[in-house]
């Protein structure tokens, strides 16, 4: 395993329920040459006409991630994009408050 910290880039998308919604989204990461990390998509339970989708993508060039978070921003269907970044060594470390992983904390810091 190695040592060198990976910086990895969240973004936290809400955007309508449509069915073009997703696909519109994960396109805007193939126009950057982006594989996203992970990707997890949900209702909102407060608003089921809402889509939360979130993003993550590793050890994006200097820039990338504004870039990426800005067009997310134009994409039909999208009402709000937050972009958050962290960095970890590759080792899960559990946060002593929530029990959580640092992987399952989010940070929301709007682009």
């Amino acid at each position: 395993m190695s040592s060198t910290p990976r910086r990895v880039d969240c973004f936290s998308v809400f955007a309508a329920a449509e069915p073009s919604a997703l696909p519109r989204i994960l396109d805007v990461f193939t126009l950057f040459g982006v594989v996203p990390q992970r990707c997890h998509v949900c209702r909102l339970e407060s608003d089921q006409d809402q889509l939360a989708i979130d993003v993550q993508a590793a050890d994006l060039p200097a820039g990338r991630a504004e870039q990426i978070a800005r067009r997310l921003d134009r994409v039909v269907a999208v009402t709000q994009v937050l972009h958050s970044e962290r960095v970890h060594a590759g080792r899960v470390c559990v946060a002593p408050a929530t029990g959580a992983t640092l992987s399952e904390q989010r940070l929301s810091v709007a682009a």
